[in-house]
């Protein structure tokens, strides 16, 4: 059994509750070992780097952010016949209640979190946004790098799978060249963002603590959060 073989290669030791969780994108399940309980995600076709840029992404969240972020207690590659895997502290949570205390403080975390800022846009390493590598090269300007590092890869991976007619790849091309104008007009700051900020990243812990359990993590413009906390709502 493959959740088996993966805690063998992470403790040492074997699993004793199991509760598999499902998933789209990876595998995922409670694992209880000795007295210590897991959250463990596995992917038997992950891409070099998978997890381990998700791991890199919640240390940094976790260094910077006041929001409670999972620990990461291991994180390996694939070394067949075992898939890649990461493991998580296990957060006891309770029914999510989208109140007024709830969302003032969650608010209030994912501000502080947007005020931890550099002076370039983007990240010094990459990683993936599903299962597609997503590269987050510095660059000086907002304009640039949302072209650059966003905009153009996607449309690349839509050309080549058939899926830009000639008239929306058209349309397209004058998007990206009024891009410069269309994001003028304000201050463009670099700011950490979780990027991928939907009730299905967020949880709430027992005690109260506010957790998110997602990996894309980027310095983007400080404007995109606005769009992020609009998304709470949906």
């Amino acid at each position: 059994m493959t959740l088996t073989a993966i805690v063998r290669d992470a403790f040492s030791a074997e699993p004793g509750e199991v509760r598999y969780l499902g998933g789209t994108l990876n595998q995922t399940a409670f694992v209880v070992v000795g007295d210590q309980r897991y959250f463990v995600k596995w992917k038997a076709s992950a891409p070099p780097g998978f997890f381990a840029a998700e791991a890199r992404g919640l240390a940094l969240l976790r260094d910077v952010g006041p929001l409670r972020v999972p620990e990461v207690i291991h994180v390996a590659e694939s070394k067949p016949p075992l898939p890649s895997y990461l493991i998580l502290e296990w957060i006891e949570t309770e029914a999510r209640s989208f109140n007024t205390t709830f969302t003032s403080r969650f608010g209030y975390g994912l501000t502080e979190l947007h005020h931890a800022t550099q002076d370039r846009f983007g990240l010094d390493f990459d990683n993936f946004i599903g299962e597609l590598p997503q590269s987050n090269s510095l660059t000086e300007n907002w304009p640039d790098f949302y072209r650059d590092q966003r905009i153009a890869p996607q449309v690349e991976v839509a050309r080549q799978r058939g899926h830009l007619p000639k008239g929306r790849m058209e349309l397209i091309d004058k998007l990206i060249t009024r891009l410069p104008e269309l994001l003028s007009g304000s201050e463009h700051i670099p700011a950490l963002l979780h990027g991928d900020l939907w009730s299905g990243n967020f949880l709430l812990r027992r005690a109260r603590d506010r957790n998110r359990l997602h990996r894309v993590i980027w310095w983007l413009s400080d404007r995109v959060s606005e769009s992020l906390l609009r998304s709470l709502s949906t």
